[in-house]
């Protein structure tokens, strides 16, 4: 059976056996520890609690607690300051090509989009009232402001989809023939909608495109259950279908992973070889250097930032 004493532990085997021994005093022996009234040592539940010793380290002073907490604060407020210009350029950059996207691809309403989309930026909603956007159908293109500033301009290109511009004219780049080639696959489902056949597939698909009564909302789009190759169900929000492209967000960077696998394959590209990126092209600029492996992984040393700009950090 052991004992704590003063931070270690002690065997005891007996009462009259232990000693206790006080910095700068005899030993004393247990009975007369406990016995003693008025003693700065304490026995609770079988621990033994020495007096500490005082401690030699010099108290800080109050200007200098005040001096430190000064400092803390200033460089928290530099940081925010320097990200603080930022914000606006996260907020304008991410709605301008959404809508540049929905409006120009998908072909959805851009007041629709907009409601959607900042709906789903948690915080937007307490700026939403001072971001303004102008959606420009003749030159296809969406520019996005936070408060006047922090402008983003999103441009859509025919066969390429939209580009937000970052102070640069958008590389030019040639759109590969369209040689359509037959399916490799026959065909998941006919021109109709397909329709759920069980009780429970319907129930969920009412529950997915249902609104809970309280945010946040779920702004169901579309929902196609496929089992052993064939379509089971399917069901779209009102201005969707079976044809409407939509931006496919994080499923997007599995499936371009497995096309390019599919392009490694077929000796179309290398994984070790420079990304075919058109602004990356000539052999002086960094990014030059970027492989399609960097891209993969995450590792192409791109500084994104908050700004959404991609320069070599």
């Amino acid at each position: 059976m052991h004992r704590c004493c003063g931070g270690g532990f002690l065997p005891l085997k007996s009462q009259e056996s232990l000693n206790i021994f006080r910095i700068g005093e005899p030993a004393r022996n247990f009975d007369e520890l406990v016995s003693k009234s008025g003693e700065q040592t304490s026995i609770r539940s079988g621990f033994l609690a020495a007096t500490p010793r005082p401690s030699r380290r010099t108290p800080l002073t109050r200007r200098k607690i005040i001096l430190l907490t000064v400092t803390v604060a200033c460089a928290g407020l530099a940081l925010g300051a320097a990200r603080a210009r930022d914000v606006p350029k996260v907020a304008t950059g991410f709605v301008a090509d959404i809508l540049c996207a929905e409006t120009f691809v998908s072909g959805i309403d851009p007041r629709r989009t907009f409601t959607e989309t900042t709906d789903a930026m948690p915080g937007t909603g307490l700026i939403t009232w001072a971001m303004d956007y102008q959606v420009d159908r003749t030159r296809k293109d969406v520019t996005v402001t936070l408060f006047g500033i922090g402008r983003s301009h999103a441009v859509y290109r025919e066969g390429l989809g939209c580009t937000l511009e970052h102070g640069t004219a958008i590389a030019d780049v040639e759109v590969p023939p369209d040689d359509k080639q037959p399916a490799l696959l026959p065909e998941i489902a006919g021109p109709s909608i397909v329709l759920p056949q069980s009780e429970g597939l319907a129930a969920a698909l009412d529950r997915a495109f249902t609104e809970p009564a309280q945010p946040p909302c779920r702004r169901t789009r579309a929902i196609v259950v496929v089992k052993a190759g064939r379509v089971i169900a399917e069901r779209y929000a009102d201005g969707v279908g079976p044809e409407t492209p939509l931006l496919g967000f994080s499923m997007t960077k599995s499936v371009i992973s497995a096309l390019t696998g599919v392009l490694v394959r077929q000796g179309k590209l290398k994984l070790d070889g420079p990304a075919p990126v058109a602004a990356w092209r000539y052999p002086d600029d960094p990014r030059h250097a970027i492989s399609v492996d960097h891209l993969l992984r995450h590792s192409a040393g791109l500084a994104l930032g908050s700004s959404l700009q991609a320069s070599l950090g």
